[in-house]
């Protein structure tokens, strides 16, 4: 066969990870194709066209992934992904379908499917998607043979929090978790509390909103939780709900089941973006105990931010204080409000600025392109990335990011 190979960002490191197709070939081989330039970790070591052939490949080239086409009439789908799981714990299958609905997505993962995309589906979703399904088949068939060496896996969540709408918290919130991925290599998810706005800066249409994950929840864990996530093309998992109707069904401030979603994304993840909706009163804030990090976005051209931000301090127990992190959106030089002022009203230091851009910013978030990718040497994308390297940790050679190198390609 040959290696599968799609034309985005792919992480060099890592051991081959072994497919077979039980899809449409040409749809991804192309004109017959065995090779697509792209990745050197994703071999295809087989095709199947029915249920029977899928067994065979199976035992005869112990793949890691079988790509399974679910509207294809050749195959029970959900019969066989339940079969395959049973016989074959060393195998994850991940499902396409045209199929939308969140009734079918909950089969599919009960079924022990290891994803479900939706088509049609672009190639940096496919990609991403294999390499993450077989990163989570790796730990668990360490956990199964009893060779794990390394502790429990445990990432950070980082809450975003504004005493205001309108300073642009989400976009923010989003830009952030698009540098974590996409240039400083971090496997990150970012979870949007409010009514999926997320989603709209990404150019991501997703099939579940957060009512369908927390009905979820009891049933879930790290292998059935991670396909309930969109996948933007940089490689950020994305959970958001459908709209205000979805949001007021699940209730995430204070629905015990969404500190269980956090809790099983921490052990995937290493970093969790939350994205928070106006705190109102202290049963809301009461979720901000489980963040590692709080980021209190405020601005210094709006008095009444400031304001509200403060009375958004003062509602956090005592406890918390010391992991809000205050960043100043929106900076101009037009401002009235110095930084000193608002070091002073917040008894905070101001942990980063991000500079404003009237021309930027409105085009990146009306085409869905965050600006740290559509224009990463702007003023604003380089306060955005050095916020990311602060809030992660990251180390900074030089004045650049280092950062794990990834392939180039076409000879790029």
């Amino acid at each position: 066969m040959g290696h599968l190979q799609f034309s985005g960002i792919m992480p060099a490191e890592g051991p081959t990870i072994r497919i077979v197709l039980a899809v449409d070939e040409s749809s991804i081989l192309g004109d017959g194709a065995n090779e697509i330039p792209g990745s050197e970790r994703i071999q295809v070591v087989g095709v199947a066209h029915n249920e029977e052939e899928v067994e065979v490949q199976i035992q005869q080239w112990s793949p890691d992934i079988v790509l399974l086409d679910a509207d294809d009439p050749a195959y029970n789908a959900l019969d066989l992904t339940q079969r395959l799981a049973f016989q074959y714990a060393d195998v994850s299958v991940i499902l396409m379908s045209r199929d939308q609905s969140p009734t079918q997505l909950r089969r599919a993962m009960l079924a022990g499917a290891g994803d479900y995309l939706i088509k049609p589906v672009d190639a940096e979703t496919v990609i991403n998607t294999i390499v993450q399904v077989a990163a989570l088949q790796e730990q668990k068939r360490l956990h199964r043979a009893g060779e794990r060496t390394a502790p429990r896996h445990t990432g950070q969540l980082i809450a975003f929090i504004a005493g205001k709408g309108g300073i642009g918290r989400t976009t923010l919130a989003t830009n952030l978790a698009v540098a974590a991925a996409q240039e400083l290599g971090k496997r990150v998810a970012l979870v949007g509390l409010e009514n999926g706005d997320a989603a709209v800066l990404l150019n991501v249409t997703p099939q579940v909103g957060l009512s369908d994950l927390v009905e979820a929840a009891p049933e879930l864990d790290a292998h059935t939780l991670v396909p309930y996530l969109a996948t933007h093309k940089s490689g950020v998992a994305l959970l958001v709900s459908l709209g205000i109707a979805d949001y007021y069904q699940a209730q995430p401030l204070r629905n015990p089941h969404m500190q269980t979603v956090l809790s099983i994304l921490k052990t995937v993840y290493d970093y969790v973006f939350i994205d928070f909706p106006p705190l109102l009163n202290p049963e809301d804030v009461q979720i901000l105990s489980a963040m590692d990090q709080i980021c209190l976005v405020t601005s210094s051209w709006d008095l009444l931010v400031l304001r509200n931000s403060k009375a958004l301090l003062d509602m956090l127990p005592p406890h918390l204080l010391d992991r809000v992190r205050v960043i100043v959106n929106r900076v101009d030089r037009a401002d009235m409000i110095q930084e000193s002022h608002i070091t002073k009203s917040l008894d905070r230091p101001v942990l980063c600025t991000i500079q404003n851009d009237n021309r930027l910013a409105p085009a990146a978030i009306n085409v869905g392109d965050p600006v740290v990718l559509s224009h990463p040497q702007s003023p604003i994308a380089k306060d955005i990335l050095h916020l990311a390297r602060l809030l992660l940790g990251a180390q900074e050679v030089n004045g650049r990011v280092e950062k794990k190198k990834k392939f180039l390609f076409f000879g790029g």
